[in-house]
């Protein structure tokens, strides 16, 4: 199967190249979710190209569940961050990074569920 073909692959009544399925499979390592949940990494560039992709598509419901999966994790992970009984922790943390998820990013992709 050529790159093409690949690409029309269907899971569900979804592609398999959509950027939010890749996102809640674990065996993709190389998405913001991954990075994230599973390398305590935010990649506030992988994040953007996220944002960019739902931005411009009209979710179904499948799709939204999944985009509200991924920005409860996102806040679960701050969450679990700030806890000092947990041993999560974000490698790349900054106040900065909280702040633009909190105050621009979440809300992104937050207007995409509408």
């Amino acid at each position: 199967m050529d790159k093409k073909q690949s690409k029309e692959v269907k899971a569900g009544d979804i592609s398999a190249d959509n950027l939010l399925v890749k996102n809640k499979n674990d065996n993709i390592d190389d998405t913001f979710c991954y990075q994230l949940f599973e390398e305590n990494y935010f990649d506030a560039d992988k994040l953007q190209h996220l944002i960019n992709f739902v931005s411009v598509k009209k979710l179904d419901q499948n799709e939204a569940d999944i985009l509200q999966w991924i920005i409860e994790g996102v806040d679960n992970c701050f969450i679990y961050h700030h806890d000092q009984n947990d041993y999560y922790r974000i490698a790349n943390y900054s106040k900065a990074i909280e702040d633009a998820w909190n105050k621009h990013w979440r809300a992104e992709l937050t207007a995409s569920l509408s």
